[in-house]
């Protein structure tokens, strides 16, 4: 690894090489940038540019050891334009769409037009920043993030086609559930069934006051500084309070999990879905900034 590219990483993250162990930095850095290029035989990766992208999610919080750099490798790829590397997004990212979202029942032209919104939102930056794809990659979670992208968006283009509207609860199941992707752990049939229910009546309980705080965040993406101003509350309160209603949803369909007759040997893993799901969604991808009104 060239010094220009550890020169660029420093930059990107804030880390003052003099403050830190610069020779453990530079052999982790090297170590990723070795494992992307590696991962990635068809695609153009430039050790600088990887590097600069690898500091930025440093900067963002992820450290350097639990980054997954084959991920933001590809991602930077696609912000390129590299042809190769859109082809993989599509193929391994795009493609599983259709699937992810069948619980929806869209028409075959709905869902073509929810797969092209996803990839422009992911891929183009209307203010021409860094793509939400860049900003996303990094943690190892990419596909939950694109799923619960897409979600957001069928759920958008159900209400701008007059569709009927579903109740808020079911909309936020249906966003928070989609980083879980339960089929993953507890397979198809009853046990998906008992999950569902255990995490939608946990949603369901919520008081309406919390869930029409949730709503707004999760479902019409006010951010943090808009929530607090809606609710007249600081704005480390209003962090404070989506982090308690967070832990109240994976507490109630922990409770109700336990109740549900699920084998005791797979209720453990099915329970860290849920924490992982909930921290993904309200930690990650809705941590955006705010939108416009």
């Amino acid at each position: 690894m060239s010094t220009a590219a550890f020169d660029a990483f420093v930059r990107a993250c804030g880390v003052d090489p003099t403050t830190a162990d610069e020779a453990t930095s530079a052999s982790a850095l090297a170590e990723r940038i070795a494992s992307a290029t590696a991962a990635w035989p068809e695609l153009t990766i430039d050790p600088v540019a990887l590097a600069t992208a690898l500091g930025r999610t440093v900067a963002a919080g992820i450290a350097l050891e639990r980054l997954d750099a084959v991920e933001v490798a590809l991602a930077l790829a696609c912000a390129e334009g590299q042809p190769a590397a859109q082809r993989v997004f599509e193929s391994r990212y795009l493609g599983v769409l259709p699937r992810a979202l069948g619980h929806m029942r869209l028409s075959a032209d709905a869902l073509a037009e929810v797969v092209s919104a996803t990839r422009r939102r992911l891929l183009v930056d209307p203010q021409g920043g860094t793509p939400r794809l860049l900003v996303y990659a990094g943690r190892g979670q990419l596909q939950a993030l694109v799923r619960v992208v897409a979600t957001r968006v069928a759920l958008d283009l159900r209400r701008t086609q007059g569709r009927r509207r579903e109740v808020p609860q079911a909309e936020l199941s249906a966003v928070l559930l989609a980083s879980a992707d339960p089929e993953q752990v507890v397979g198809q049939g009853r046990k998906q069934a008992i999950f569902r229910a255990a995490f939608e009546a946990a949603v369901a309980d919520l008081s309406p006051a919390d869930r029409t705080l949730l709503r707004m965040y999760v479902i019409d993406g006010v951010g943090i500084d808009g929530l607090a101003a809606v609710a007249g509350i600081h704005r480390s309160t209003a962090a404070r309070r989506l982090a308690r209603i967070r832990s109240t949803i994976a507490a109630q369909t922990r409770a109700r999990l336990r109740d549900g007759g699920l084998p005791t040997t797979e209720l453990e893993s099915v329970i860290a879905v849920v924490d992982d799901g909930l921290e993904l969604t309200l930690s990650r991808i809705l941590a955006e900034p705010e939108r416009p009104a």
